[in-house]
């Protein structure tokens, strides 16, 4: 550090800090909360995406595929996503990002989201496993009622990952999916399912298993 700079006050470079570490967590705010309302009040005015059905038969036969170019991934949907995108003004979190949202909803209500985070060189991910506890700590902390059921640790293709569960007995509503961390791009993604009773584990896994980060 350069001794000739002034020294800044504690709670200034306290606060500085916690804007940081709580950049990434803001999307995964965001993204419960909507689950929150969608499941409840239905979709407000989004843009649907272009897609291509899969061609698959039986039961996912109405299945699509879709690929984004600017969150750089491909995955199938159980309907026709529609997209949510913003930007993070960096004067009110000094952290710039832009932030991609998808989201479909099948026949029963649940719900399929892939989101993508593309941060500013300035963020710090050279820690990716901290990135990922704090974006699970938001997630728990959105809405109250939050209860983590199950948390791991894994790897997801070749970037490190957590794979969660979360239920919130108030609204009836379990969510689980993955956080993925890819530091070398400084890319955050989540897949989130969401649903009510008891939700089915092949829709989750198919939806999981097609999902490819380009």
């Amino acid at each position: 550090m350069d001794s000739n700079m002034p020294q800044q006050p504690a709670q200034q470079l306290a606060k500085k800090s916690n804007v940081k570490k709580i950049v990434i967590a803001i999307v995964i705010f965001w993204v419960v909360a909507g689950v929150v309302l969608v499941a409840i009040k239905g979709f407000g005015k989004r843009n649907y995406v272009d897609y291509t059905p899969i061609g698959d038969s039986g039961p996912y036969a109405s299945w699509v595929e879709y690929s984004s170019v600017p969150a750089g991934f491909s995955a199938i949907f159980p309907a026709k996503p529609s997209e949510v995108k913003d930007k993070m003004d960096p004067k009110n979190t000094e952290v710039d990002y832009d932030y991609y949202s998808y989201t479909a909803v099948d026949k029963e209500g649940s719900v399929f989201i892939v989101n993508h985070s593309k941060y500013a060189a300035s963020v710090n991910m050279s820690k990716p496993e901290n990135n990922l506890q704090n974006g699970l700590n938001a997630m728990i902390e959105s809405t109250p009622g939050n209860e983590l059921i199950s948390s791991e640790n894994s790897t997801f293709g070749d970037h490190k990952a957590t794979e969660f569960v979360l239920a919130n007995s108030g609204i009836g509503i379990t969510m689980k999916g993955w956080l993925i961390a890819v530091p070398e791009k400084k890319e955050m993604y989540q897949l989130l399912y969401a649903h009510k009773g008891s939700g089915s584990e092949a829709d989750f896994g198919k939806f999981v298993d097609s999902f490819k980060i380009k």
